[in-house]
């Protein structure tokens, strides 16, 4: 029930001096009761009178202040609460200070502020006329919609890397994002952690719901990110099975080739992301198969990989696949032999390329280590596990890490 002794429109004005100066440094429940208290004081939904108009203004935008800074704060019903219809011609007025500095108007800020509503509760939109109102702002700031019949602002991106780069002689952090269709772009990193905390090093590998905005020098930015709600990256990035050649540790750096004779980089001091849960990945060793996320620039040779899940070996050799081989020579004294791939088997190229281009190849000794060479002879049938790998002459040749025969078991 309301207090009759409660002067309406100063306690409006009250609440509208309050939320100015308190937010964000108030919690967003503080702030939020203030506002649902001019909303019972004000009996909203309601027809404002005249007089109050310049109160529901300025009521208006505490709120969208609030929208930018709350991620729990749902703008939208608000907005409903609030009526549109009450919006005044000088609502839609930039604004002057003393100095002659321009300010955007309250509706090109309510616009930005719908952009975020956006962001933080997806599901929540204007009916369409009223939300037409406010689209032509936003195109006219720079914000771009998911797609072209689409109102939807938040687009998908994945977070590959972090990398610290100097600024005006200052060090600060970046991270690198790439989306579904290949675009990478990079944003300073509390651009992502401004309504979420994270370990830097736990950034890549994560989804992130991001607003996308053309600048006025026409290059895309993200404006604003929050972690995606869709954490399963399967169906929306390609992955795919890698096997761990080698590891650098004075770079902390995972080598690895995955079925299409990649050489991809994922960082040892890194996490595995399976959806789930966030793990180390400082435990994987060499010859260890690998769920991948290959990050596989446009533009540029520098090839990584996000680490999803830790394979058996079993399980590994099988998704990345074996290739059927006779073996066309033994050296029995050395220990090794030579093979060439059965008719139907695909030549081992690297994907993206022509050229080299094999069909035939050598197991070294140290593969052949556990089997009895004696048994092998021209013509025995194998299996093998094979990728490019750069030689010691520089060039790039077919390299099995794993071999198994049909008469023999290793």
């Amino acid at each position: 029930m309301q207090n009759n002794n409660i002067n309406p429109f100063s306690r409006g004005w009250e609440i509208v001096k309050a939320l100015n100066t308190g937010v964000p440094t108030i919690s967003s429940v503080e702030a939020r009761k203030l506002l649902a208290e001019y909303a019972r004081l004000m009996q909203l939904p309601a027809s404002i009178s005249e007089s109050a108009r310049g109160l529901h203004s300025a009521i208006l935008s505490v709120a969208v202040k609030m929208a930018q800074v709350y991620p729990d704060f749902h703008f939208v019903p608000f907005l409903s609460l609030w009526g549109l219809e009450h919006l005044r011609p000088e609502d839609s007025e930039q604004q002057t200070d003393k100095t002659g500095k321009r300010f955007p108007s309250v509706v090109e800020r309510m616009a930005k502020s719908y952009a975020y509503s956006l962001l933080f509760h997806p599901g929540e939109h204007l009916e369409s006329e009223l939300e037409a109102l406010l689209v032509g702002h936003i195109q006219r700031k720079g914000y771009i919609f998911s797609s072209p019949q689409s109102t939807d602002i938040a687009h998908t991106f994945l977070a590959t890397r972090t990398f610290t780069t100097e600024v005006r002689g200052r060090k600060m952090v970046f991270v690198t994002l790439l989306s579904p269709d290949g675009i990478e772009i990079s944003a300073e990193v509390h651009t992502l952690t401004t309504y979420q905390k994270f370990n830097y090093n736990a950034i890549p590998g994560t989804l992130f719901s991001v607003i996308l905005r053309t600048s006025d020098s026409g290059s895309m930015r993200i404006e604003a990110a929050i972690p995606s709600t869709l954490q399963q990256i399967d169906g929306i990035f390609q992955t795919g099975i890698g096997y761990v050649e080698s590891i650098d540790s004075s770079h902390k750096h995972l080598h690895i080739y995955d079925s299409y004779s990649r050489h991809l980089v994922a960082m040892q001091d890194g996490f595995i992301h399976d959806g789930d849960r966030v793990v180390s990945a400082r435990n994987i060793g060499t010859g260890t198969f690998l769920k991948i996320l290959p990050v596989i620039p446009r533009e540029g040779k520098f090839k990584s990989a996000i680490i999803l899940k830790q394979l058996s070996f079993d399980e590994g050799a099988a998704a990345f696949g074996y290739r059927k081989a006779r073996i066309t020579y033994v050296d029995k004294q050395k220990g090794w032999c030579s093979w060439e791939l059965l008719p139907g088997e695909s030549p081992i190229i690297e994907d993206g390329t022509t050229s080299p281009s094999f069909t035939q190849g050598y197991i070294s000794q140290h593969i052949l280590s556990d089997i009895d060479i004696n048994q092998l002879s021209v013509g025995t049938e194998t299996s093998l596990i094979t990728f490019l790998k750069r030689g010691k002459d520089g060039e790039k040749h077919p390299y099995v890490v794993n071999c198994k025969f049909d008469l023999l078991s290793r």
